[in-house]
């Protein structure tokens, strides 16, 4: 079974070096157990986005959500939701334990809420800005739920929700 999420995700335990992306910085708003890190590209210096996810062990269950998070945002494309770059599993010791962490790799975005904060907008400017993010949200939702049968959403925050560019 290991061998298939191995295969599938990409686990190498030569390390984050053989990543071909850099991690840099992360965003301050997270959400749930994943971790939001700026990012480059390796071979150009294009901006990317990556996020992280950490456990104790292979058999974590955050860590098998993670794993089927990458398997299906490979597998979707749409204009609303973020393009799957590249991902990679890697499990690092330290002393007598052991630590899994899943990295994937997508086209840049930002925090919403960092987002509002740099375009500084007020009134009308800010609400249509609002209207229009809401509309690309309920077409993602929409999308995934309707043609892709995949969301059964219970919680939706503003830590959540990513800005690509202009939404």
């Amino acid at each position: 079974m290991f061998k298939f999420f191995k295969d599938f995700v990409g686990v190498t335990v030569a390390g984050l070096n053989d990543l071909p992306y850099t991690i840099g910085e992360p965003y301050s708003s997270a959400w749930g157990s994943w971790l939001h890190h700026r990012g480059t590209s390796k071979d150009d210096g294009s901006p990317v986005s990556i996020f992280s996810l950490a456990g104790s062990n292979a058999q974590d269950g955050h860590l098998a959500a993670g794993r089927n998070g990458v398997k299906r945002l490979r597998a979707v494309r749409h204009p609303n939701i973020l393009s799957f770059l590249h991902s990679t599993e890697i499990e690092t010791f330290d002393g007598g334990s052991s630590k899994v962490t899943i990295y994937i790799v997508t086209e840049p975005a930002m925090p919403l809420s960092d987002k509002i904060k740099e375009l500084g907008l007020e009134g009308a400017q800010r609400d249509e800005y609002y209207a229009r993010g809401l509309h690309q949200i309920a077409k993602a939702v929409s999308f995934l739920n309707n043609d892709c049968k995949l969301v059964s959403i219970h919680e939706l925050s503003l830590g959540f929700l990513l800005v690509i560019y202009s939404w």
